[in-house]
This record gives C-alpha cells, structure tokens and sequence, in this order.
C-alpha cells in the first residue's frame, strides 16, 4: 500500500498570446513562461506576429533530469 504523499507541488498554468502559458512555480517569485521556438516554432508558425519564443515544457523536463 502507499502512504502519504512526501510532497505536492502547487502550479498554476494560464494562457497568454497564443503558444505562451505562464506558470507559477513554488519558490519563484515570477511566473515561469512556457511556449515554443526552434523547429517546433517553424513547424507549426507559432512564432512571430508579436509572440515571442521561450522555451517549451520538454525543455524544462529534459533540465530537470
């Protein structure tokens, strides 16, 4: 059986100009911003008309390893 959870992280994620999410993060006193560039950008023209490239949720995740 399992116990308890050690920890529970508390995110909330909200949607700016399109690709563009922000996240707050435990401990970080701005909003981390999430969205797309590179290839992903020019794959699916996520990029341009006033949205700016950040990087993409992959990207922290390969990181954080």
């Amino acid at each position: 059986a399992m116990g308890e959870a050690a920890y529970r992280s508390v995110v909330r994620i909200g949607r700016d100009k399109g690709p563009v999410r922000w996240a707050t993060l435990p401990t970080e006193p701005e909003p981390a911003p999430f969205a797309v560039h590179g290839a992903v950008a020019r794959r699916y023209r996520a990029v341009g008309g006033g949205v700016r490239a950040h990087a993409n949720p992959l990207d922290c995740v390969v990181a954080a390893g």
